[in-house]
């Protein structure tokens, strides 16, 4: 369900980007109960929706997601790029840090990473958009953000709640557009 709703959220973002990527939209393996406020959205005949982890703390659980992530990417890549919302982009940056460290084992994907503790462990081109008054954003985005190089992130601020910049919002879609295609530049430069 989320990787459908991410689909549709991104419409907008993704037609401005007008650059002839192919997207691949992943759902959550796991089913549980919808967040606040997604029952209203849901299909009649869905009655959960789907995350990354049921149980942050189950090591082997966590293993096999990032396996199911290894047999992924192995089978659909090579990708140029990941896109990620909320906790997905959470599951991304902890899959990506995983995959630089080639830890045997990794944190628990939704518990972010202290900037303080971790320092800048994503050392490739970001971007970060996010609204500082949604209260599920306001915690988590800064922290994921500022473990990424300094350098090359950039964050974009909006005021669109828990939502990525769309067509309602037209300055910051512009704005999250102009800062993802600076980073495509960023990245192509350091291959």
């Amino acid at each position: 369900m989320f990787d459908q709703i991410f689909e549709l959220q991104s419409a907008a973002l993704r037609r401005a980007l007008n650059d002839g990527h192919e997207y691949e939209f992943v759902e959550a393996p796991h089913p549980c109960s919808p967040p606040e406020g997604f029952a209203s959205i849901m299909k009649p005949t869905e009655h959960s929706s789907t995350t990354w982890i049921p149980d942050p703390t189950d090591h082997a659980a966590v293993q096999q997601v990032v396996n199911d992530l290894d047999e992924y990417v192995e089978a659909e890549g090579p990708f140029d790029a990941v896109m990620g919302f909320s906790q997905g982009a959470q599951m991304a940056a902890n899959y990506m840090v995983y995959k630089a460290t080639r830890q045997q084992h990794m944190r628990p994907p939704f518990k972010p990473m202290d900037p303080e503790v971790d320092g800048e462990v994503i050392r490739i081109p970001t971007v970060h958009f996010w609204d500082a008054t949604d209260p599920e954003s306001s915690v988590c985005a800064p922290i994921l953000s500022r473990v990424c190089n300094a350098k090359l992130r950039q964050d974009v601020f909006h005021e669109g709640g828990h939502e990525i910049p769309g067509a309602k919002d037209r300055k910051s879609l512009t704005a999250a557009v102009e800062a993802i295609r600076k980073t495509i530049g960023w990245a192509s430069l350091q291959q």
